[in-house]
């Protein structure tokens, strides 16, 4: 599940529906169908952002906003069909946004030569802004979010400041940057 603004959007592995809010007493809830067949395999492959949410699901990649579902993973329709079954694979894809570099992350297991192997061994990645994919062979089991708690001094830096690749006020360097962390 994800929230979207203020409505709740629930992925099935075959559907995605809204729990919606009816303001009666009697009833206070309802469910809303918004897609009969997106939905997603993979519970925490979902990743929200201001206006949509997206979702690894048994078709592929899956946008919704509240009022449609649709796949936008058209640029490669068929990598999504590669994410092993067995040895709960699926449940072993993971999401996290990355809101320094305008990209989503995610680990998947992928069919390997060895069918035994049950860890994930892919990222894919998608860049938001342009709508571009990529691959990197990684084993990441988990990702997370990590806000340092004091930023570098002069002092503390181990590399003198004119071979810094990086602004000194770069957001990478200030106290409670939000970054990825990754195991």
């Amino acid at each position: 599940a994800e929230l979207l603004r203020n409505r709740l959007i629930v992925y099935f592995e075959q559907s995605t529906w809204e729990l919606a809010y009816t303001g009666n007493e009697v009833l206070p809830f309802i469910w809303q169908q918004l897609n009969s067949e997106l939905g997603s395999q993979s519970t925490f492959s979902i990743v929200g952002f201001d206006n949509f949410s997206l979702a690894i699901g048994n078709t592929g990649v899956n946008s919704c906003n509240g009022v449609n579902v649709v796949r936008i993973d058209d640029k490669i329709p068929d990598e999504i069909f590669k994410i092993r079954n067995i040895n709960t694979g699926v449940d072993r894809v993971a999401g996290i946004r990355d809101y320094f570099n305008e990209i989503v992350y995610w680990t998947m297991p992928i069919i390997p030569t060895n069918p035994q192997a049950k860890w994930p061994n892919r990222l894919l990645i998608y860049n938001y802004v342009n709508k571009s994919w990529a691959f990197f062979d990684d084993s990441i089991t988990a990702f997370g979010y990590f806000e340092q708690q004091t930023g570098p001094t002069w002092a503390s830096t181990p590399i003198p400041w004119e071979d810094l690749d990086e602004e000194w006020s770069a957001g990478v360097q200030q106290a409670q940057f939000r970054q990825i962390i990754a195991g």
